[in-house]
């Protein structure tokens, strides 16, 4: 009976320990389809916790950062569709960000889009991708007023719409910029952002 009362806070404990792991496990975890996850994670009271200086969505980032790239870019498809074939093949695409450039990268191949670029972090070390400026450039997540400088005329193509994404990659605009001013390497390095 001793030997017994010596071995039963193991099995307790572990039970507690699974217990408890099964318990947070979908706020750490893609287990429960997102719209469950939502509802799990306002019955426990465990809103999404902010870890980067950027306002929180109904997800936290790390499940937020998941949603919204195929519908960018597919709002950046239909914007670079909708130039005109001689236009297109001198097309070039901007990112704001490594991630919007990143998922333009991945999906855009199966919709016939260009490689995308962006100025910001290990992506602006890559470059433009050549060495003359574009006749159009499209635009991922710009304001109009911040990329005025750099061109002629700036005109909204559309916009990028991904309520489960982070605000901040959702409701932005997808603009396309004409007549380049200035040298392509110049506005290259003026662009340039690390975070």
């Amino acid at each position: 009976m001793a030997g017994w009362r010596r071995r039963w806070p193991i099995p307790v404990a572990a039970a507690v320990l699974v217990a408890a792991g099964a318990l947070v496990a979908p706020l750490a975890i893609p287990i429960l389809p997102v719209e469950k996850l939502i509802a799990y994670q306002e019955k426990l009271g465990a809103a999404p916790k902010q870890s980067e200086n950027n306002a929180l969505g109904l997800l936290s980032q790390h499940f937020a950062d998941r949603f919204g790239w195929r519908e960018m870019t597919a709002a950046v498809a239909r914007a670079w569709s909708s130039l005109p074939p001689e236009e297109r093949r001198d097309a070039m695409i901007v990112g704001s960000n490594y991630g919007e450039a990143s998922a333009i990268n991945y999906y855009g191949r199966a919709l016939g889009l260009p490689p995308a670029v962006s100025q910001h972090n290990s992506f602006y070390l890559w470059g433009p991708g050549r060495t003359t400026p574009p006749s159009v450039v499209i635009l991922v997540g710009f304001d109009a007023e911040d990329v005025s400088d750099t061109f002629e005329r700036v005109e909204e193509a559309g916009r990028i719409d991904a309520p489960l994404a982070m605000p901040y990659e959702t409701r932005r605009p997808i603009l396309v910029g004409r007549g380049f001013k200035g040298a392509l390497d110049e506005a290259w390095r003026r662009g340039r952002h690390f975070i």
